[in-house]
């Protein structure tokens, strides 16, 4: 079947692959797996694995492109191996725009005649008016009078029917069309050869690395397995209802259906790469009132295009990660970054403390009584770090480089001891980082790549010398 569309596919394919030859390139290679899968992930450790490499949302950074974050923003990240903050109204964005996938994914099987392949529900359904506490623990209440187990394994469902059916004789089980999409490694021989002909939409809940390009991975939103026998990307997308109208979909759809927003093209491309896929659809959506709030937008690869942002990405990551190059930036933004310092902080040297000037025991003391209102009024913590951050800031100055320093007070019975990590305040984290490499190779080697302790302003008490 379908000779016409084997045959366009084909084709592509020996023209992809003779373009890629001419210019050097190799697309003869497999993905290799670098998390089996990503749905069951913490999102604390998925964070903590998207800064092990570049992502397709990077693409636009990298290519000083993206309105959505900066080349220093998109090294600190991978650098200290944390997802900086998100606000509350892009979180629910993303939030919502995951919670769709499933329902695009359906609709995108539809539109084009595919059969979206699911996991099949077995709900083992008990109907009595007994005294309901007296149900096995497994039955959740659904309504008045109707109890119920759910499982996606037939045996353990006709088990479970075997054992209570004496106590219920009216108990029975009822199956169910899952939400989820099937994993296509759980996809059976058999169903594959009852779809063949029409063609299947799925999920591959694996995340892979380039292994040309080992900065580089990725994963799909969908995975489309059409009758032709190749395997097709999907991408989704959401965008919003009050959009003016005649507007493009979220970027992704210009007039002629082509995509508008760069940055979504650089992204699939990636992906393309990544998982050795020769086409990506993206899948756009902004609702459910009518059919214009649906939009398919296809990308084919382009490897002269893809062999740029491979040898971009690539060396991109070893010359801001690997060797700690700062981006070229007129300015660090205050409130984006930390300094790397905090992260791979080495024991403090044995240098002298200096004299810290005493008409800062103020501050100290101001200090010392807002930490303790802090946790009486978490509410306000934000803005009285805020002001500790004033009040300490002129001592950090004068520490400089220095590790600790003392105060001499005006009191009668103390005065203070102050302590500050190595590194200069001032100083920019990539410089500091490039120092410490070069000095601490076995802090560097220790503290590199994982979750350290942040670098601390602290100060305590001591008893007047005599």
């Amino acid at each position: 079947m379908n000779n016409v569309l084997e045959t366009t596919e084909q084709e592509r394919r020996q023209n992809l692959e003779r373009q890629a030859n001419a210019i050097g390139y190799d697309l003869n290679y497999t993905p290799e797996v670098q998390m089996e899968d990503i749905t069951l992930l913490p999102d604390s450790f998925w964070h903590e694995c998207r800064t092990k490499g570049w992502g397709g949302s990077n693409e636009g950074v990298l290519n000083g492109i993206s309105k959505f974050g900066s080349l220093p923003e998109l090294v600190n990240e991978k650098l200290l191996n944390k997802k900086l903050p998100v606000d509350a109204d892009k979180q629910y964005m993303f939030d919502f725009g995951h919670a769709l996938e499933w329902v695009m994914l359906k609709r995108y099987a539809a539109e084009n005649g595919y059969k979206f392949l699911t996991y099949t529900d077995y709900f083992v359904i008990v109907r009595s008016y007994d005294d309901v506490s007296k149900t096995d623990r497994h039955f959740k209440k659904a309504m008045e009078g109707i109890w119920s187990f759910k499982t996606r394994d037939k045996e353990e469902a006709d088990a479970l029917l075997a054992s209570i059916s004496s106590t219920y004789p009216n108990s029975f089980i009822a199956e169910q069309e899952s939400n989820d999409p099937k994993d296509e490694r759980d996809i059976t021989p058999e169903e594959h050869a009852k779809y063949d002909d029409i063609g299947i939409v799925c999920v591959d809940r694996r995340q892979y690395i380039n292994p040309n390009y080992p900065s580089m991975f990725g994963d799909c939103d969908g995975l489309c397995l059409p009758p032709d026998g190749t395997r097709r990307g999907l991408e989704c997308k959401t965008y919003t209802h009050n959009a003016p109208k005649g507007s493009f979909a979220s970027g992704v759809l210009g007039q002629s259906g082509a995509v508008k927003n760069e940055e979504y093209r650089y992204q699939v491309e990636h992906y393309m790469a990544t998982c050795n896929l020769d086409r990506f659809d993206i899948i756009a959506t902004c609702g459910n009132s009518s059919e214009s709030d649906f939009t398919i937008t296809t990308v084919y690869r382009d490897v002269d295009f893809e062999k740029r942002i491979c040898e971009n990405a690539q060396k991109s990551w070893e010359k801001y990660i690997d060797n700690l190059e700062q981006p070229t930036v007129s300015e660090l933004s205050e409130n984006q970054h930390e300094s790397l310092i905090e992260s791979i902080t080495p024991e403090k040297l044995d240098i002298q403390p200096i004299e810290i000037s005493g008409i800062y025991q103020e501050n100290l003391e101001k200090i010392e009584k807002a930490k303790e209102r802090l946790k009486e009024l978490e509410s306000e913590k934000k803005l009285i770090n805020e002001q500790i951050a004033a009040w300490q800031y002129p001592i950090e100055s004068e520490m400089a480089e220095n590790t600790s320093g003392f105060m001499v007070t005006n009191s009668s019975d103390y005065d203070y001891q102050i302590e500050f990590d190595i590194g200069a305040t001032k100083e920019n984290p990539w410089t500091i980082a490039k120092k410490m490499k070069a000095s601490y190779p076995d802090v560097w080697e220790k503290y590199h790549g994982d979750s350290t302790p942040k670098r601390k302003f602290s100060f305590f008490r001591t008893k007047k010398k005599a």
